[in-house]
Order: structure tokens, then C-alpha cells, then sequence
């Protein structure tokens, strides 16, 4: 008699290769950022320079999301993992061998093309699996993503304070082979996912969209994307920019390590968004799209008018607190409008966010040439002023579509 076939283990060392990967690919250019002057001093580059390296990945992510999107909406989010995880392996893998400026900046964009595809397909199939739960999966997802923010700040600074205190340890293998591991990972997970046809299994049905009477007119969907696309820029610019500022002259006293408050920041959002998916799906969905923005802003914005480093710190971890609130709720709204479209809007999304990020950081990039180290805090307050502008928007489409959505809801 034959026997049942059994799942294969290396299919589910696939499943958590991939999941790995996917949290871990949004943290490498905070990687760099932690890098911060020694990556500047490897390369020979300016600090608008280094600006672009760190931003180039929003160009290339946007490209990949523009795809994406339609993709994920059209053959369901699977396809779309299996051919990005092979593009985000060959980015990374090219990341690890190279040494000069402008190789490194083509595979990190390499590499944004393939990653931002990725989370998309990976929210959209989440959203499929759990469409009554969008907001505490959704929320879930992006806690396990912070938790690889935690550690990877801080292997980064750990790394740093390696190659200074051993000088045998060069900086271009700090550098070079976290991708190298990374990309070994991912390759691994792309030789080990190999499913028969007999062990796949159906692709999944587009999420059904809801009666006319919940579906989100497209200004108010719009809206929403426009809300995430400012969070999403004005969130990553200073990500990107705050160990720069934290580790340079502004400041007479540097008591923090920056890529201890990188990891600090991601605590934080693990347990807002923590605190976020034991909450019931509808409370205080109002609230939390439009108050977030403008109280973890404003904390923000304050610490950095202090032109204390341990106060800017503080007040960046206290105020991503606050704010990482907003993107679950509004992106389980987003999804919660018409699911056929869910896929779309992720693309445009991330489209936006991406022009953004890419826009803004390297006007901070300039600006921080311009104004020299001592001044270098106060390319800062462009992203902090910016959440009040997500809960500016939000305000608007609360006022306008909120009572409808929320009667249907």
C-alpha cells in the first residue's frame, strides 16, 4: 500500500528562510546608515553621496512596486515571491563582492527592485489568508519586521565597534559579508522551495470586495494611500539619516551609540504594533489615523530643537511609538475598502513612498553638505513636520468618508 506523502521539511525551511529574509531586507540600508562615517571613509563619497547610496533604493523599489501591484492582483502573490526572492538573492549576493561607489549603489538598487515587490506579495497574501483580522495580521507582519529592526541595528554597531577596536578586522568585510550571508540565505530558500504539483496548493482567491456600500470611493482611497505614501517617507528618510546625525559634530556630548537608538526605535514599534493587534479590529480606528501623526511629530520635533543627542534619541523612540500606530490602521482600512484593488494600491503606495523617501533624503543629503557637521541636526525637522501632514490628511478623509466607512464597516 502506498503511502500518504508527507509536506517536506525543506519546504518549511523555505517558508522560514523567506520569512527571514523578507523582514530583514527593509533594515540593510539602516545597516548603512549605522555605518555612517566609516562607510563614507571605505568608499572615498561625500555625504550627499552617501545620501543617494542610502536612498537609491526607493527609485528601484518604486519601479518593482509599479509591477508588483497589477501582478499580485492578476496571478496572486506567490508567483510574485518566487521570482523576486531569485532577484533580491543576485542583488545581495552582488552587494557582498563589490567595493567601489558605484557597484555598490547598483546592487543595492538591484536589490530594492526585488524587496519591495516581496513585502508587497507578502502583505497581500496575509490579507487574503486572514480577511476578517486584516489589521492585527497586518500588524503582527510588521512586528516581526521590527524585531529583525532590533537586531540588526545593533549586529551592525557590534560590527563597528569590532573593526575599531581590532584593526586586523578590515571595514570592507563588515560590510561585504552580512550581504554575502543574507544572500546565501535567500538562495538557499529559492533551492529548497521546489514544490511538485502534486504538493501545491491552489493559489489563493482575490479577497472579494465588500457591497457598493463599504467599497472606498477612489478619492478616499486616494487619500489613504497618499496618508501612507507621507508616513512611509517621512518614517524611512529618518531612519536613514538619524545615525548620521546622531554619531556627528552637532552635538558636544554623544552618549549613544546610533545604532543602539535605531534598535531602541524598532522596541518601540514592536510594542506599539504589539499593543495594536491584541486590540478588536475597529477600536478607535479614527483615532488612531488621525492622531498618531501629529503627537509622535511633535515629540519628535521637540527633541530635535533641543540640540541634545540623548534628548533627540528619546524623543525619536517616544514619538515612533506613537506614530507606528497609524500605518496598521491605515493600511487595514486601505485593504478593508475593496481587496480586489489591494494589491494595486500597496503598489501605489509604495510608489509614492518611494518618490518620497528618494526626493527627501537626498534633499537632506544637500542640505546637510551646505550646513556642514555642526549643523547637521536640523536636517531633522523636514521628516518631523511631516507627520503632521499624515494627520492633516487623515483629518480630511475622516471628516469625509470616515462616518460612511465606519458604518459599514
Amino acid at each position: 500500500m502506498a503511502l500518504r506523502p508527507r509536506r517536506p521539511t525543506r519546504r518549511r525551511l523555505a517558508y522560514a528562510a523567506m520569512a527571514i529574509v523578507i523582514w530583514t531586507l527593509p533594515q540593510i540600508r539602516g545597516t548603512l546608515s549605522v555605518f555612517r562615517d566609516g562607510l563614507q571613509s571605505y568608499l572615498d563619497i561625500s555625504i550627499d553621496q552617501f545620501g543617494l547610496l542610502i536612498s537609491i533604493g526607493s527609485v528601484t523599489g518604486m519601479v518593482g512596486s509599479l509591477l508588483a501591484g497589477r501582478l499580485v492582483d492578476r496571478h496572486g502573490p506567490r508567483v510574485v515571491l518566487r521570482v523576486c526572492l531569485v532577484g533580491a538573492a543576485a542583488g545581495l549576493a552582488m552587494a557582498g563582492l563589490v567595493d567601489r561607489w558605484l557597484l555598490l549603489l547598483a546592487a543595492l538598487a538591484l536589490t530594492a527592485l526585488f524587496a519591495m515587490p516581496l513585502w508587497i506579495a507578502s502583505q497581500a497574501y496575509l490579507v487574503r489568508l486572514f480577511p476578517t483580522r486584516r489589521r492585527r495580521v497586518l500588524s503582527l507582519s510588521l512586528v516581526a519586521m521590527s524585531l529583525t529592526g532590533i537586531a540588526v541595528p545593533l549586529l551592525a554597531e557590534g560590527l563597528l565597534h569590532l573593526h575599531r577596536t581590532h584593526p586586523a578586522v578590515r571595514f570592507g568585510t563588515i560590510l561585504h559579508v552580512p550581504f554575502a550571508v543574507v544572500a546565501v540565505l535567500l538562495a538557499g530558500a529559492v533551492v529548497l522551495y521546489r514544490p511538485g504539483k502534486s504538493l501545491a496548493r491552489p493559489k489563493p482567491a482575490p479577497l472579494p470586495a465588500g457591497p457598493a456600500s463599504r467599497r472606498l470611493h477612489v478619492p478616499g482611497a486616494m487619500l489613504l494611500v497618499g496618508a501612507l505614501a507621507v508616513h512611509g517617507t517621512c518614517d524611512t528618510s529618518a531612519m536613514l539619516w538619524m545615525p548620521r546625525v546622531l554619531g556627528s559634530s552637532s552635538y558636544l556630548h554623544r552618549p549613544l551609540p546610533p545604532g543602539v537608538v535605531t534598535a531602541g526605535f524598532s522596541v518601540a514599534y514592536v510594542l506599539a504594533r504589539g499593543l495594536l493587534s491584541l486590540l478588536p479590529e475597529h477600536f478607535g480606528r479614527r483615532v488612531m489615523i488621525i492622531a498618531p501623526g501629529a503627537v509622535g511629530g511633535a515629540l519628535f520635533l521637540a527633541g530635535v530643537l533641543s540640540r541634545s543627542q540623548s534628548a533627540t534619541a528619546a524623543c525619536y523612540v517616544l514619538g515612533g511609538f506613537c506614530w507606528s500606530f497609524e500605518f496598521p490602521a491605515i493600511l487595514s482600512t486601505l485593504a478593508g475598502g475593496d481587496g480586489r484593488r489591494f494589491g494595486a494600491s500597496l503598489g501605489m503606495m509604495s510608489v509614492g513612498a518611494g518618490l518620497g523617501t528618494f526626493a527627501l533624503a537626498n534633499v537632506m543629503g544637500v542640505l546637510a553638505k551646505s550646513l556642514g557637521e555642526p549643523w547637521l541636526w536640523m536636517v531633522l525637522i523636514l521628516p518631523a513636520c511631516g507627520f503632521g501632514l499624515v494627520s492633516l490628511i487623515g483629518a480630511v478623509w475622516v471628516l469625509r468618508f470616515g462616518r460612511c466607512a465606519g458604518q459599514n464597516a
